[in-house]
């Protein structure tokens, strides 16, 4: 340890003798630069545990980085390491080169921008190393391909005419056939793997390609799509029951409506775009789901020489935007039930009533999967399916969208993911809730599914409900249940011996999969699930969580005092709004109900602002402009006290 600390000050010694004349950079080691390659590149570590480099222990944190740049060419591996070594012009034009796939070329190197002075010797900056890296890898992400489109199938492969299907595994044939014969029927392709006179036993395969060299780039159009029948899946959406055949999407055929389970489902295409909107009648109000699915942009590019995989790259551009809603509460009339009700009865007679009034949406949509055929090509389709999960109990108010660069890079014998996400949210919740969009683009050739990728991704909110009761004597009992908080909210929104709060915890999900386990390349061990964003790393609540009245507060204050309904202000230490959210129409105006103020302040004391013009703000009434979503922040002038609401503004 002491003998490589020494050589690590001399070299420091010796860059500050060498170069202390010049302006003072700040560099970067090779080592380092390995380590920005392996993490900017999305690199799956190489397994391969023989060492390119016998000076490099396999205990070393860069050994499986080394190993995996040697194997995508990015490191010679007849050249000398130097990990400790700082990373100049020459080295560094050598390797993004070869990230590019291109030759290598210092004056080009130089004239592209990726240094900044012909020498080759000069130590490049950590930060224009950094940021050119950046560069390169986004050009590597986007690649554009020209349509090609030559495909050579299995000279052996036989079609079976006259065949029976005894069940997936095992056919009947009067041709004679050998264990190991590769057989195509109804464009569906097996392999023999045992045989009994005339009964055969068959696995499906997709090794049927002997030589493949396919490539596109461009966004495709939905013009002249089709669905495939789906109808023997009860989990299925049927578009089209009273067809036998998959529809043809022409000019003319843009939509269809239909019922799915309680749900009023219409499904929408048009050029650019796959809509589905579901609709539902719940306690009078209406429960929706939407999805939009558009702007897909598909570059792929395979290569296959006599069976075998030499390279791939699939990447799927789209854009997603996914909204849910429900308003569900019980009747006001019910409200009087429970304004005088003893504490000690007033919780059992909440759980009677939550059974018989409780509404849940509970739904998974399973769309049929779309195929967009690729122009000038034979039997070559992008596959689409989308499938919609969604949790609802309560009041929510739900939209994700979702900006999606998923795909990956075979070459060299390794793999890549490319993975580019741009995900938000906006949400109202007042119950426990689920909203899980996923939508998985595939490429399939002659019924064959070559490869996909899919991004599932959604919005969580979880609420524990606490119910604060108080006796004649002011003596508090506080009780944890499992009953939605807006249900008990409201019930005892008038009783002054019960008090109900909440915890609330929002958070986005999103996983990434390459490759699904029936594709070709997943068979050949090219497959990758990515966990994105989790309940640890995409928590929506910034600071705090507590609800108290729909709006949030550092902790409970509930628990040794009441506070009177009354339509008069109060003093608080803090501000308290009658609702969290408010609903209004576009022309409309909402007024946002003051229940409490600190001592010695007024309404006129509060400013009131929204953060955009959906809305418009005089002083609590608000007025809707256009559909959309508002956040209104209510503060004191002195910025000691705020709170916001959130207006979700319908159509007129």
């Amino acid at each position: 340890m002491l003998r490589k600390l020494i050589f690590r000050i001399s070299i420091i010694s010796l860059l500050i003798t060498t170069y202390g004349c010049n302006k003072s950079i700040t560099t970067i080691s090779n080592a380092q630069f390995y380590d920005a390659i392996f993490d900017k590149m999305s690199l799956i570590a190489s397994d391969n545990k023989i060492p390119y480099f016998n000076e490099l222990d396999t205990s070393s944190y860069y050994f499986d980085i080394v190993q995996t740049l040697v194997e995508w060419g990015i490191i010679d591996k007849d050249e000398k390491l130097q990990l400790d070594k700082s990373l100049n012009n020459e080295y560094f034009c050598k390797t993004i080169f070869r990230i590019r796939e291109i030759e290598e070329d210092f004056d080009t190197c130089y004239k592209l921008g990726y240094i900044d002075k012909l020498d080759k010797e000069a130590l490049i900056a950590k930060d224009k190393a950094l940021n050119t890296l950046d560069e390169i890898v986004l050009l590597i992400n986007n690649k554009e391909f020209e349509n090609k489109y030559e495909v050579k199938m299995d000279e052996n492969i036989k079609d079976i005419q006259d065949v029976v299907l005894i069940d997936e595994n095992k056919m009947q044939t009067e041709e004679e056939l050998s264990v190991n014969d590769i057989i195509s029927i109804n464009n569906n392709y097996y392999q023999i793997t045992n045989k009994d006179n005339n009964i055969y036993e068959i696995e499906k395969t997709n090794d049927v390609f002997e030589d493949l060299d396919i490539s596109f780039s461009d966004e495709i159009s939905f013009q002249d799509a089709y669905i495939e029948d789906e109808s023997n899946d009860d989990n299925d959406l049927v578009f089209y029951s009273a067809y036998n055949n998959p529809i043809t999407l022409n000019s003319y055929v843009k939509s269809k409506s239909f019922k799915y389970k309680e749900f009023d489902i219409k499904l929408t295409l048009n050029t650019s775009s796959i809509v589905v909107n579901a609709s539902r009648n719940v306690n009078g109000n209406e429960a929706y789901i939407s999805y939009k699915l558009y702007n897909v942009k598909p570059s792929y590019d395979i290569k296959i020489n006599d069976h075998q995989l030499e390279a791939a790259y699939l990447k799927f551009d789209f854009n997603t935007l996914v909204s849910a809603g429900i308003k569900n509460g019980i009747s006001k009339t019910l409200y009087a039930d429970f304004k005088d009700m003893d504490a000690n009865d007033f919780l059992l007679s909440a759980k009677r009533l939550f059974k018989e009034k409780q509404d849940v949406i509970d739904t998974i949509f399973t769309i049929a999967t779309i195929n967009v055929p690729i122009p000038n090509t034979s039997n070559l389709f992008i596959t689409i399916k989308v499938q919609l999960v969604v949790y609802a109990s309560g009041r929510i108010e739900l939209s994700l969208s979702g900006d999606h660069d998923i795909g990956l890079e075979y070459r060299n014998g390794n793999m890549r993911t490319i993975n580019d996400n741009d995900f938000k949210s906006d949400f109202v919740i007042k119950a426990n809730t689920s909203l899980v969009a996923k939508s998985i683009l595939g490429l399939k050739l002659n019924n064959i599914e070559l490869m996909d990728i899919y991004a599932d991704g959604g919005i969580k909110g979880l609420i524990n409900t606490t119910v604060h009761l108080y006796d004649d004597n002011n003596q508090h009992t506080m009780i944890n249940t499992d009953m939605e908080l807006d249900f008990l909210d409201e019930l005892s929104s008038q009783n002054d011996h019960v008090y109900v709060c909440g915890d609330i915890d929002v958070y986005n999900i999103l996983d990434v999969g390459i490759n699904s386990s029936k594709t070709l390349l997943a068979k050949m061990g090219l497959t990758k699930k990515l966990n994105i964003l989790t309940r640890n790393n995409s928590s929506l609540l910034k600071g705090k969580s507590h609800l108290e009245n729909f709006h949030f507060v550092d902790k409970c204050t509930r628990y040794n005092n009441t506070i009177s309904n009354t339509d008069q202000i109060i003093n608080v230490d803090n501000i308290i709004i009658e609702d969290y959210s408010l609903l209004v129409k576009a022309g409309d105006s909402v007024t946002i109900k003051i229940k409490a103020l600190p001592a010695n302040m007024s309404i006129d004391d509060l400013i009131f602002t929204s953060n955009n013009d959906n809305v418009k703000v005089d002083k609590n009434v608000i007025t809707g402009l256009k559909k959309g979503n508002s956040i209104i922040e209510i503060k004191t002038k002195d910025d000691k006290y705020v709170i916001k609401c959130h207006i979700l503004i319908s159509d007129s």
